[in-house]
């Protein structure tokens, strides 16, 4: 990959960055150019420390080492893509099937005790988690 001087980021714009996205840190340009010439392994930016800090970057590793430099892959994927919302959509339906699992075995449970009041407070909560999913 070719080095672009405008993806490069610092301290002072770093607020411009979005957590989330594909990059390649260094404290130094000559790393930096090193890591995007030769196509390295890149990291997710985690963090984006306060104006206090020289080094304002923080990645996905476990030793949390911040760095002055980044340099940008890819942004994180928007919110409002169509791959966003199907991934959305999965995610509820493999939720709410889960769901609907569990409320079936808890009621015949308590239906097989006869305690009534566990049932209806089991048919309240459903009413309420099928108002949160409708907004």
């Amino acid at each position: 990959m070719e080095f672009d001087k405008s993806k490069v980021y610092t301290a002072v714009n770093a607020d411009e960055l979005k957590v989330g996205s594909k990059v390649y840190v260094s404290d130094n340009v000559y790393y930096l150019r090193e890591c995007v010439e030769e196509n390295f392994g890149h990291s997710i930016l985690t963090k984006i420390m306060s104006e206090k800090e020289t080094k304002r970057f923080c990645i996905n590793n476990k030793n949390n080492e911040k760095w002055q430099l980044v340099y940008l892959i890819e942004p994180p994927a928007d919110m409002n893509s169509k791959q966003s919302k199907k991934l959305r959509k999965q995610y509820k339906k493999a939720l709410n099937a889960k769901a609907q699992s569990t409320l079936k075995r808890t009621i015949f449970s308590l239906a097989r005790k006869r305690d009534l009041i566990g049932v209806i407070a089991i048919i309240e909560a459903v009413i309420i988690v099928i108002l949160l999913f409708i907004k």
